[in-house]
């Protein structure tokens, strides 16, 4: 049996994951955000669009994070001057 048949799948797709979010976030840095901070956006613009309601608790169950966690996107992208939510 060679070496990398004893490695199980999930660590290749994490691996996979981890180098798809680091371009990403190359990407994103241009933006000063990243990734997570653009899937919620994403989200918030999604919602907008739609006419629902955006609330913590949605956007916790659309990204799949805990509500403290999108609190602390929340407030990270404030603080670099998004205001997600908020009509201008």
């Amino acid at each position: 049996m060679k070496r990398y048949d004893m490695i199980p799948h999930d660590f290749y797709i994490k691996n996979i994951a981890h180098v798809l979010r680091y371009k990403n976030d190359q990407k994103l840095a241009a933006y000063d955000i990243t990734e997570p901070q653009a899937r919620l956006l994403g989200h918030i613009d999604g919602a907008q669009r739609s006419g629902k309601e955006i609330s913590r608790r949605y956007l916790s169950g659309a990204m799949q994070i805990s509500g403290p966690s999108v609190t602390s996107l929340l407030n990270s992208l404030e603080k670099n001057g998004f205001h997600p939510g908020k009509k201008s």
